[in-house]
């Protein structure tokens, strides 16, 4: 029996899209939140700062009769990090602004300019963590750092290859040797992937299945702590690598050298494009505070 289908009705049926769209997209923008802003930068060619590296070296005690020291000094050295400088560019043709009109799913225009802004701090943040002057290289006991070649103590961070599972020994090792003299760190957090946070909730007693009281203080999944310092979950950072991390002062700075700028580049045949650029610097301003274990299994 033949009747209205809807291959029959299909040049009448009107094609309907919800009008909110979903991002498929991970753009990490998770780390900066977590240091300290230095604002804008004064200019310069890069971010520098000076380091105290050994202290006045003619204190010491003295009996009577005793002959006073030569005078000595706080020993200063420069660290310097290059601008990141980072572009993405985006170009409208005229056909598609004309055909986007009547767009009844949003301004796709719009959606462009913040997709790329968002790109640009995602890429921004895993530079940050992962790249030649990011946070992995800072945090670090060989790696050369801000111009300046480890082997003094004074730039040189805790770390520890443990090539193995992480485990509370490891942890505490690494916490105990890094409040001790000569360092008198003040970790007051842990940076980690998640599969390393998987690993510490594990060793760390907190069964996530159990149903606490609401003033239990038990960590969570999702809420751990290591000696009431917390483990933050981080995205993008080297699976092995476990970072423990003294934020205090300016040991840490975010410093914009160019805000987010766009331009028109101008016209290319019928299309716009536009280009934004934003620069900056992520600094470890005092890598002997800092702690990092390596080489632990995934």
């Amino acid at each position: 029996m033949s009747g209205l289908d809807t291959t029959r009705a299909a040049n009448n049926i009107r094609t309907i899209v919800a009008p909110t769209m979903n991002d498929a997209v991970f753009r990490n923008n998770r780390l900066f939140q977590h240091f300290l802003d230095g604002g804008e930068s004064d200019g310069d060619t890069a971010y520098r700062w000076n380091v105290i590296s050994a202290p006045n070296d003619s204190v010491k005690t003295f009996n009577e009769h005793d002959a006073f020291p030569d005078a000595g000094y706080q020993a200063v050295q420069r660290a310097a990090v290059s601008w990141t400088n980072l572009v993405g560019t985006m170009k409208i043709t005229g056909s598609a602004r004309a055909a986007l009109k009547n767009s009844g799913y949003g301004d796709h225009v719009a959606l462009e300019s913040d997709g790329l802004q968002a790109d640009l701090v995602d890429l921004a943040t895993t530079t940050a963590l992962t790249g030649s002057t990011g946070l992995l290289t800072a945090v670090d006991s060989t790696s050369a750092y801000a111009g300046v070649t480890r082997g003094g103590d004074w730039f040189d961070s805790s770390e520890t290859a443990v090539n193995a599972d992480l485990s509370f020994d490891a942890m505490s090792t690494m916490y105990f040797d890094m409040i001790d003299a000569e360092i008198a760190a003040k970790p007051d957090i842990v940076i980690t992937s998640p599969t390393q946070g998987q690993k510490h909730y594990n060793i760390s007693g907190q069964p996530g299945m159990k149903m606490f009281a609401p003033g239990d203080p038990a960590s969570q999944m999702s809420n751990q702590m290591f000696n009431g310092v917390p483990v933050l979950m981080m995205p993008d950072l080297t699976s092995s690598v476990l970072l423990m991390l003294d934020r205090t002062g300016r040991n840490f700075e975010f410093k914009a050298h160019r805000m987010l700028e766009v331009y028109f580049r101008g016209r290319s045949g019928d299309s716009d494009v536009y280009d934004m650029i934003m620069a900056y610097a992520f600094v470890c301003r005092n890598p002997k505070k800092q702690g990092k274990l390596t080489g632990l299994t995934t």
